[in-house]
């Protein structure tokens, strides 16, 4: 059944998905008001928030015990967390666009489509490219390659509280506990994920760096999953920051993200087929 709701959603998004993985978490913040009306404590209330309905959720399925329904709340949740719009479609956009003309569009496009964490004025095209590439990397390993692996499981529960841990607003309050919990949810995602990136890239030159970071059983002090991906894709990370992106042509540019995207289309399959057998198995 779970092969089932994979298909359904990959092919709601492809044939009746929006332009955008932009979602609606409006009732994530009123869950969160509500909780602070009634607790005082920051870390309590981050708890409830976070895990509340995930658990509820999980309960529900097993209670009801409909196959038919699971089914239902599983594409409706997959859906939500990973987002309406076909992924790869809508990554592509941003390669279309000419960066030296329509930097301000890219921007605007980024934030609204995938909710990227970009400054809607910024003008410098050097940093525009490097952080635009930068989202194209974290969004699909933050909608899907994480929620996927949750998915696997604990079902519709683990994919929504992939997305609660992303989208809970973070202040001086719950800052520490927050990241402690957001480590513990990524920390096997980035793991596995950054394995599929070494086996579909640059194998010798970025498994060490996994190796490596699993070893210190540390999230915070990980290399980023971008990191990963300019390894695998036989560029140095710190050579990277180096180079002004904005000197080089937009051809140039444009063939630069959309090897960055060929590789992450490619770890997503073998994803894909991991979940297969996953639920073949299991």
């Amino acid at each position: 059944m779970n092969i089932l709701t994979i298909i359904l959603v990959l092919a709601f998004q492809k044939f009746f998905g929006s332009t955008t993985l932009e979602q609606p978490d409006q009732w994530i913040r009123h869950w969160q008001e509500w909780w602070n009306k009634h607790i005082s404590n920051p870390a309590v209330v981050l708890v409830l928030t976070i895990f509340v309905p995930p658990v509820v959720l999980f309960l529900l399925l097993q209670w009801l015990d409909s196959w038919l329904i699971t089914l239902f709340v599983d594409v409706l949740v997959l859906l939500y967390v990973m987002g309406r719009g076909h992924m790869r479609e809508t990554l592509e956009a941003c390669c279309e666009f000419n960066m030296q003309e329509d930097h301000s569009v890219i921007v605007r496009h980024s934030i609204k489509c995938f909710d990227a964490d970009l400054n809607p004025h910024e003008s410098d095209l050097n940093t525009i490219f490097r952080q635009v590439r930068a989202a194209l990397v974290d969004v699909t390993f933050y909608r899907f390659f994480a929620v996927l692996l949750w998915y696997m499981f604990f079902g519709a529960a683990g994919a929504l509280m992939v997305r609660l841990v992303l989208v809970f607003p973070e202040d001086s309050h719950n800052r520490v506990l927050l990241n402690g919990i957001k480590g513990a949810v990524f920390w096997v995602p980035a793991r596995v994920h950054s394995f599929f990136i070494a086996l579909m890239g640059d194998f010798p030159a970025t498994f060490p760096m996994v190796w490596r970071d699993t070893k210190k059983m540390d999230f915070s002090s990980d290399a980023s999953v971008y990191d990963y991906v300019l390894t695998a894709m036989h560029e140095d990370p710190d050579h990277d920051r180096e180079i002004d992106w904005s000197a080089k042509t937009d051809i140039e540019r444009k063939q630069r993200l959309k090897a960055t995207l060929n590789l992450i289309e490619r770890t997503r399959i073998a994803w894909l087929i991991l979940a297969a057998c996953w639920f073949l198995v299991f």
